[in-house]
């Protein structure tokens, strides 16, 4: 059961008449000097967060443009930022702009600012999922304002202290923070606040075993919202209570809360959440036997869920189908639902290996920049020994400073052998790092290649054993089964292609046989290699990247060569190992190929690896060769 939660009480409580005063100030722009501008364009920024966030960006970004970035000013529009940020669900960006503003703020002794802006940065963590940093955040700002009694912001604290601990699954100390937020917030008429710490602290009870204290919570949240008109707190609050009766077995109950809840939105026109409440009704009635029902029901969640939550209603629907006998749509579902969460799991992969690259270019950049702040020095460096030869012709006679000068430019030696060791060891810290990044990205791709095979495929064997023992009705058993051998067969292809990085932990020569026997196996191109004297292993980052480089050669040639036949040549030179990939395809211009996702990757590789390469291409086929230090 999965609750869907207020957001926490987070720092945005302005004054709706800013929002009046638009007109207002950007008339005044116009009639006072630029500092008094500056201050104009915040007030216009914070209005601007509740109508056109777009403004406020703008606003922000001239304030910090026209004035010194140590100043007050540009503290305020950092602050402006950082909820632009957080409102655009860029939370990285918010963090740094929060970040700036509190750093002002306590460098100025500004105290109570750079508790409130805590607030805000702790908010941005917790959204974020950094559980910990938004812990000591909040626990840093709640000190100070326990200090100075301010229950306002100390509430406000608790309340998203309260969200991270449930988050982390310590639900005691969640109830304690979110109880005592919820005191001094009733003390102090927090109605609005209340609204959202009300239903948090209700879901932490439930979530704490105890359903008839959550439901009172959920009563007195109810009456709130109610008193406030407030329509978007009450269908939370309703599909919650709903869920909870479910889960109760309360039935009817259940149904009353959750078609509340629907009603409530629709007559809003909001349509985020209305597929979790179709999702419930689908399955009450599923539970109670009533397929055509629940049918119905999810027909109308799948219309807005998406993600994840639409392979869960894919599996709903292929049951719900299966106990109506429709066999065909049932499998067909489930075939979707299988097909979306391969899709999302490779969608996520894909994303952390991007993740990655972005890392090893950032990393790249920096040796970069390492490099000419070392050719600066040498520069500098020189031109002081030129300064220092000019002095010693002038001063020729005088041994005792040319004495002193040799002293002096021996010390000056030394520094920058001291500094010259200092980027090796930071380079080949980076080179490390590099490594690392890159047997993650193996162990990663190993992984997944397992739960594939292990789990899905098991699961897919299984399903044709069931098949196949089952009665035939209306010839569907020969599709069905069809239908699971190729389901598996294209599992394992897609486990094997995963997973074939991680051959190399035999050697990089055994791991290039199996994948020459795999693609000459499936017929795509026959594959001969030809070891002359390689027998040493290389360092697996190396193996690694050279398996990956002759992967996407041979994926380029099965593409677009058109040829029969691939020859691999491997020999070793002592200081090089030396590969030549030979295809007889048809072969294409190097002047107009185009550098696209393939061969930049194999730059990037052969790059990483200080190898070099050369290409030749004619009408009887392509030669690539690479050359690689050992």
């Amino acid at each position: 059961m999965r609750f869907l939660t207020l957001i926490s009480s987070f720092f945005f409580f302005w004054n709706i008449t800013l929002f009046a005063q638009i007109d207002s100030l950007t008339n005044r722009l116009l009639t006072v000097d630029e500092n008094q501008q500056n201050e104009i364009k915040i007030k216009l920024g914070r209005a601007y967060l509740l109508s056109d966030l777009s403004e406020t960006k703008r606003l922000s970004h001239e304030v910090i443009n026209s004035v010194n970035s140590d100043t007050e000013l540009a503290a305020q529009a950092n602050d402006l930022l950082g909820r632009y940020y957080f409102y655009s669900s860029k939370l990285d960006s918010a963090a740094l702009h929060f970040d700036l503003a509190r750093s002002y703020h306590a460098a100025h002794g500004n105290k109570d600012k750079e508790a409130s802006i805590g607030i805000s940065l702790g908010s941005v963590y917790l959204r974020a999922g950094q559980y910990t940093d938004a812990s000591e955040t909040l626990l840093s700002s709640a000190s100070y304002f326990q200090s100075i009694d301010d229950e306002i912001n100390l509430s406000k604290c608790y309340s998203n202290l309260a969200a991270a601990m449930a988050e982390i699954g310590n639900l005691k100390e969640a109830i304690e923070y979110n109880e005592s937020a919820i005191q001094m917030m009733k003390t102090h008429n927090m109605s609005n606040v209340l609204m959202i710490a009300l239903p948090n602290l209700a879901t932490q009870y439930f979530q704490n075993g105890d359903s008839a204290l959550a439901i009172k919570t959920y009563i007195d949240a109810e009456s709130l919202a109610s008193e406030a008109d407030n329509k978007r707190s009450l269908a939370l609050i309703y599909n919650n209570l709903g869920e909870l009766y479910q889960g109760r077995g309360e039935i009817n109950t259940a149904k009353d809360y959750i078609n509340r809840s629907i009603s409530l939105k629709k007559g809003m026109g909001q349509i985020k959440g209305l597929e979790e409440a179709y999702y419930n009704l689908g399955l009450i009635e599923q539970t109670a036997g009533n397929s055509s029902k629940a049918l119905l029901y999810y027909d109308q969640a799948m219309e807005s869920m998406v993600g994840i939550g639409q392979i869960k209603i894919m599996r709903a629907l292929s049951q719900v189908h299966e106990n109506l006998g429709n066999l065909n749509a049932s499998l067909s579902y489930e075939r979707r639902a299988s097909a979306l969460d391969q899709e999302l799991n490779l969608a996520k992969l894909n994303e952390e290996l991007n993740d990655m690259t972005q890392k090893y270019e950032s990393i790249q950049k920096d040796n970069e920049i390492l490099q000419l702040s070392s050719q600066n020095r040498q520069l500098e460096i020189s031109k002081i020994k030129n300064r220092s030869w000019g002095i010693i012709a002038t001063v020729g006679l005088l041994g005792s400073l040319g004495i002193l000068y040799f002293l002096i430019l021996s010390n000056r030696r030394k520094q920058y052998i001291l500094q010259q060791k200092h980027i090796d060891q930071l380079k080949r810290k980076d080179e490390e790092i590099i490594e690392k990044m890159i047997m993650s990205q193996e162990a990663e791709r190993n992984r997944i290649a397992s739960d594939l095979h292990d789990s899905l495929g098991s699961k897919l064997a299984t399903l044709k054993r069931f098949i196949e023992g089952l009665i035939d009705q209306h010839n569907l058993k020969p599709k069905a089964i069809n239908l699971a051998d190729e389901s598996y067969q294209e599992l394992r292809s897609i486990s094997h292609s995963i997973n074939s990085g991680v051959l190399t932990d035999k050697g990089l020569i055994p791991a290039i046989e199996r994948m020459a026997e795999n693609v000459t196996h499936s017929r795509a191109i026959k594959i001969k290699l030809s070891n002359q004297n390689m027998s040493k292993r290389l360092p697996a980052f190396k193996e690694i990247q050279i398996f990956r480089i002759l992967q996407e050669i041979i994926t380029n040639a099965i593409k677009h060569s058109n040829g029969d036949e691939l020859k691999i040549k491997v020999s070793e030179n002592g200081k090089h190992l030396n590969i030549e990939v030979l295809d007889n395809g048809k072969g294409f211009d190097l002047k107009k190929a185009k550098r696209g996702i393939g061969l930049r990757s194999i730059e990037q590789r052969l790059q990483s690896i200080n190898a070099d390469s050369d290409i030749k291409s004619n009408p009887k086929g392509t030669i690539y060769q690479i050359n690689v230090p050992v």
